[in-house]
């Protein structure tokens, strides 16, 4: 089992994702407690655009990890699906299983913003933005909220950032 899950996480990395989901789906009929096994076939699956499909295998695998990136995963599957409320139930487990988890408070902040709740959005993304976690995503989320919220000096501001951090991403990974 443990070679067939190497040999996805060596698909996933070459960018075979459907290969990688197969050896991590063996993987896991081999030994049935490979929770990561299932937890990257539903990466696999997110990442290949089936989002209707990858929330049963996040949530399970989340269920046996208790880690944080697989509920965050799940969290992100579900908000793809519309079921704005059951993602906010997944971002907020992450919570508990790791309080201050940028990741998990962007995920609600996602929410915030599905249910056009711009103050509750504008309050976790400088709340992301407090923790240091710098990404262009972000900073475009806050300046989307400051902009709803009326604070057109703030969304400018925020927008400015969010350009500036884009183009260093863009320079750090030319031809992507």
């Amino acid at each position: 089992a443990e070679s067939y899950y190497e040999e996805g996480l060596t698909a996933a990395m070459k960018g075979d994702l459907p290969l990688a989901v197969k050896f991590f789906e063996r993987a896991l009929e081999l030994d049935a407690q490979l929770h990561n096994a299932r937890y990257q076939i539903g990466r696999g699956l997110l990442r290949m655009g089936k989002a209707e499909e990858a929330p049963a295998h996040l949530l399970k695998a989340a269920r046996r990890l208790l880690q944080v990136q697989p509920l965050v995963d799940a969290g992100y599957a579900l908000l793809l699906l519309h079921r704005v409320e059951d993602a906010r139930n997944k971002f907020s487990e992450a919570l508990q299983v790791k309080p201050e988890d940028p990741r998990a408070i962007l995920g609600l902040a996602r929410c915030a913003v599905a249910k056009e709740q711009w103050e509750v959005a504008l309050n976790l993304t400088q709340h992301v933005i407090a923790l240091g976690h710098p990404h262009f995503d972000v900073y475009y989320l806050n300046a989307r909220s400051a902009d709803k919220c009326g604070l057109p000096a703030d969304a400018a501001s925020s927008y400015s950032k969010a350009i500036e951090l884009m183009d260093q991403t863009i320079e750090a990974n030319p031809g992507q």
